[in-house]
């Protein structure tokens, strides 16, 4: 992979969560730039993404994903700004594996 191909890339991996959620639950994520998913204009996901280049070519990409899952509880300093699947859709399960193994290969996608 070259330099200029990681351009974008983290918003390419919001739009790979974000397809992910929707796939296996039907639930509709928004993209905060720089690197937020919300979901009822609240945070659920953060990505953080680091590089290292030599010579114009990526010698390693390295991608942080925090996804709140099934959380029901939050600190007082965040409870109005933070949300988490299960919050938001009591009635539904959530498995936290499921969703890793379909970000992971949503993500394959991008890098060559």
């Amino acid at each position: 992979m070259k330099a200029n191909e990681l351009q974008g890339i983290t918003y390419s991996i919001a739009e790979m969560i974000k397809a992910a959620i929707k796939d296996l639950y039907d639930i509709s994520l928004d993209i905060k730039l720089p690197n937020d998913l919300l979901l009822n204009e609240k945070k659920i996901c953060g990505i953080l993404t680091e590089s290292s280049i030599q010579n114009n070519k990526v010698k390693y990409l390295l991608i942080g994903i925090g996804f709140n899952v099934n959380q029901l509880e939050f600190s007082n300093e965040i409870i109005n700004i933070a949300t988490s699947l299960k919050k938001e859709n009591k009635d539904k399960a959530f498995s936290r594996e499921e969703i890793i193994v379909k970000i992971i290969n949503n993500v394959k996608s991008l890098v060559k």
